[in-house]
């Protein structure tokens, strides 16, 4: 060999054994990763090109292939790398990790929340975890003692899931629509205890209270001063003063159906 060529062989050794020592005069050219180019000429250069895809290299891994350049035995959106908002890599909600990257995993994050997936309805904070249609306590799901959910007292359904609904459930003793009523609870108890003398009838006479018709109950009472006659009877069963010479003869359940009464406004 000319010994021009042979100098020029020589310069070209030295080169490659810099990058990579264990190369030898008589080894294809090596792909140097951290220089533009294909020095290999294999038709892909640098991180295109397998033979730069080694553990702690100088390759990132892409996350939308299915190469592992990164050689750190995960690929693509399975490599932690990717987990990024920009990576593009969806969330697997079966996972602890959060593979979109933003900051919410699993059924924390909204794109687990979807119809027959594994993510329940968590009862506060507006959202439908459940993809059911139905928000916190607006979903069946939530219907158990211990999610926090309110009774409602017109629906036929046990919202606090206590075993009892509507009026039947105490929570709604003090909503109106749960009080009794004169007409259908409190005049039957009055008639029968106080109507059937002079003193609380129609032929009780001016002033005095009659228990057969509703009207009286409203009115101001001469007997306690800023109630009215509805409001005083509950004074006066206490007092001992009504019913007239039956002291304790109002059952304490009667008693307490008049006070729910009073108390909802003397509902008519």
């Amino acid at each position: 060999m000319p010994s021009v060529l042979r100098s020029a062989a020589l310069a070209w050794c030295s080169a490659v054994l810099a990058a990579a020592s264990s190369a030898s005069c008589g080894d294809p050219p090596l792909e140097l990763c951290f220089v533009a180019g294909d020095e290999d000429e294999n038709g892909l250069g640098d991180c295109a090109d397998p033979a730069c895809w080694r553990s702690n290299g100088a390759c990132a891994e892409v996350c939308d292939g299915t190469d592992d350049e990164d050689a750190d035995g995960d690929i693509g959106c399975a490599d932690s790398d990717c987990w990024t908002p920009e990576a593009g890599c969806p969330e697997v909600c079966e996972s602890p990790d959060d593979e979109d990257g933003d900051s919410t995993s699993d059924c924390a994050d909204s794109d687990c929340w979807v119809a027959g997936g594994n993510c329940a309805e968590r009862c506060s904070g507006g959202n439908d975890e459940d993809a059911d249609g139905a928000l916190d306590c607006d979903d069946a799901d939530c219907f158990t003692p211990d999610s926090g959910c309110p009774e409602l007292c017109a629906t036929t359904v046990d919202e606090d899931g206590d075993g009892a609904v509507d009026c039947d459930d105490s929570d709604c003793a003090a909503e109106l629509i749960c009080a009794p009523t004169y007409t259908d609870d409190i005049r039957p108890i009055f008639t029968s205890r106080c109507g059937q003398s002079n003193c609380h009838s129609a032929a009780a006479g001016s002033g005095a209270l009659n228990v057969e018709i509703y009207d009286d109950f409203p009115k101001p009472s001469v007997y306690c001063d800023g109630l009215t006659k509805g409001a005083c009877t509950i004074v006066r069963i206490k007092d001992g003063s009504m019913p007239k010479n039956c002291f304790d003869c109002v059952a304490p359940s009667e008693i307490a159906l008049i006070e729910q009464w009073v108390d909802a406004g003397l509902p008519k």
